[in-house]
């Protein structure tokens, strides 16, 4: 099967926590398709003021993420997850994401932008998928119009292109009703094709270029492949879902390890071992440029439930040994999120937030310079360190700000201005950081000292 190729245009979405109006991020800073080109656009952070919505946009896209390959997390979740994250005035949430899919990276005229769009809200005391709709641009103008492809409303599959024969459709539309309320139905026709002895058929119409088999591929592997962490503290290292091996068996993140995480450690599925085992190694090189003294991380492995390893992990130091969770908070953030940023480097799409929280900031500031160099995927992460503005200072539409608002600014490449020096002497839009030291007297009782 030809190399294909996956790249994030942008991301629309509103309904989070604060962020009650659609707010917008360009991934790709040009306006149209033709010589499409992503290089030096690799890597995009957003900026903003505590509480301006940075948090809110990664959890939007995280939750869509999720739900493409768990199929039972709303009743995971809850109705108290929503109510507690969405926006209080408006309880619904949307999120438009557009890409762009080339089933065969030889052929630069393959190439072609989608838009697939969800929207949550409320129905009879619960929240379910209100709206599910998949388009596919017309020409090549990114603001041009958009045709649809397939289309799922209040658990009824309403629209889908009829390439596997009328009776397959039928079968596709019974299986899913009422069903994608709570799933996407995207996932929902992944995991249909793989039980049903129907993903031969589906292939045989993509490898024989049918347009909507290819952009439905496009689709899938474009949710397989996007991968974000929020440090939520139960979330799963889903880093290269099973799913996601079953259904292609070379999506972008296939490079990552697949292994779950609970309080006894990872558990590995028996053919996904060795994988794992070799992430290590590189998870050493990784560490070992914040910590050099690291020898080895050791796995400890025995059999577990439902063909699966438990493995746990010690940390070899010269004079001692230690668990990963005695380990201290710096390595442990270190090794949660290597693997995310190894899927970006290896053409995969990742968000992740507050990364500056995990490395510091010359650190960062190289890192965002390899994978703009080296890299062969996007990662778009939210910071409040001023160093990796400057691996990216002179790049188009690749440092974005956020203001209490909601209002999106980006940095425009300027002689005389560096955007380390205006962000924090309130030059942005909406971002005015009129603060002084005597602020703080309120809120430790004392006495303004500056009267």
């Amino acid at each position: 099967m030809p190399k294909s190729t996956l790249n994030l245009l942008s991301i629309t979405l509103h309904g989070i926590r604060n962020l009650g109006k659609p707010v917008t991020i360009d991934y790709y800073s040009k306006k149209t398709l033709a010589n499409f080109d992503m290089a030096g656009e690799r890597v995009k952070l957003l900026y903003g003021p505590n509480g301006a919505g940075k948090s809110s946009f990664v959890l939007g896209v995280w939750l869509i993420s999720q739900m493409m390959d768990n199929s039972s997390l709303f009743s995971f979740l809850g109705n108290d997850f929503f109510d507690k994250q969405l926006n209080l005035e408006d309880p619904s949430f949307e999120i438009s994401l557009v890409f762009a899919f080339n089933p065969n990276a030889e052929i630069k005229e393959s190439l072609r932008a989608y838009r697939y769009s969800v929207s949550i809200g409320k129905d009879g005391g619960e929240y379910v998928i209100c709206k599910e709709h998949f388009e596919r641009l017309k020409g090549k103008r990114l603001s041009g119009d958009y045709s649809t492809i397939f289309l799922a409303e209040k658990g009824v599959l309403e629209v889908f292109p009829d390439f596997m024969g009328q009776e397959t459709t039928s079968e596709i539309k019974n299986v899913s009703m009422n069903i994608i309320r709570q799933q996407l139905f995207v996932g929902r026709f992944m995991r249909y094709l793989l039980s049903s002895s129907k993903k031969e058929l589906f292939f045989n119409y993509y490898n024989s270029s049918n347009e909507k088999a290819v952009a439905i591929e496009g689709l899938i592997e474009f949710l397989l492949n996007l991968k974000v962490y929020v440090g939520i503290d139960d979330q799963h290292m889903d880093l290269a879902t099973i799913n996601g091996q079953e259904w292609s068996g070379e999506t972008k993140s296939s490079n990552a390890t697949t292994a779950s995480r609970d309080k006894y450690g990872f558990s590995v599925p028996y053919e996904f071992y060795p994988v794992f085992s070799s992430s290590m190694k590189g998870m050493v090189k990784f560490i070992r440029l914040f910590k050099p003294e690291l020898k080895d991380i050791l796995i400890k492995k025995e059999i577990g439930a439902r063909n699966t390893y438990n493995c746990s992990l010690s940390f070899v130091y010269p004079k001692y040994k230690v668990g990963l969770d005695y380990e201290s908070t710096g390595i442990k953030r270190l090794f949660l999120i290597y693997n995310y940023l190894l899927i970006a480097s290896k053409g995969g799409i990742v968000l992740i937030d507050e990364l500056d929280a995990n490395i510091a900031g010359v650190y960062l500031e190289r890192l965002a310079e390899y994978m703009n160099e080296y890299g062969e995927g996007q990662l778009f992460f939210t910071a409040h360190s001023l160093e990796p503005m400057k691996a990216l200072a002179k790049k188009a539409k690749s440092i974005f700000f956020i203001g209490s608002d909601n209002e999106v600014s980006y940095w425009v490449n300027n002689a005389h201005y560096q955007p380390f020096n205006a962000y924090p002497n309130g030059s942005m839009p909406g971002i005015p950081f009129n603060i002084s030291s005597f602020d703080y007297c309120p809120a430790f009782d004392l006495e303004d000292k500056s009267k």
